[in-house]
């Protein structure tokens, strides 16, 4: 299981564990059950600063050189578990931010939000938006590995109140 956190904070498996077995893996068990003990899943903390685990596998149209952890590209199946609101910058959380910036480089995910200063770039637009745009083209050079989402709308208190499953795509 790897856990990916804003750019700029790090933290130790232990720290991570107590805060997600709280919260996330509280709120994901209903999906999950039991199946990260089952096979002794071992929680990696994403470190965008890391160059030692990340591995470069080209270029995005915008001219992004697209670097992701090496743990998610020896995957042959990737799970993504979170949540969907609106992104000042990328339009939307979800999915493909769980790509980039979500276990990207720290290089890559500085050129990706380099687009912020383009004015297409803004809360709840898709089309057209060259952040989220820059990020697709980025999730797209996974296509040999199978990408499966669940993303959740949560309410004020962050209680779930709508879900949805499928491909990334």
């Amino acid at each position: 299981m790897i856990v990916s956190l804003v750019v700029g904070r790090t933290a130790s498996a232990s720290p991570v564990k107590w805060t997600f077995g709280r919260t996330a893996f509280q709120q994901n068990a209903r999906i999950l059950g039991n199946a990260p003990a089952r096979h002794n899943a071992r929680v990696v903390v994403h470190d965008c600063r890391d160059e030692g685990s990340l591995e470069c596998l080209g270029t995005t149209p915008r001219g992004t050189e697209v670097c992701f952890n090496k743990l998610v590209l020896a995957a042959s199946r990737i799970v993504i578990i979170g949540s969907v609101e609106p992104h000042y910058f990328a339009g939307y959380t979800g999915g493909r931010k769980s790509i980039l910036p979500g276990v990207a480089g720290f290089d890559t995910i500085e050129r990706n939000h380099a687009f912020a200063m383009d004015p297409a770039s803004k809360p709840g637009a898709l089309e057209g938006n060259p952040v989220h745009e820059d990020m697709v083209d980025a999730a797209r050079l996974l296509a040999d590995r199978r990408i499966f989402t669940i993303m959740t709308v949560l309410d004020a208190e962050r209680r779930v109140c709508a879900a949805a499953a499928g491909d990334i795509e």
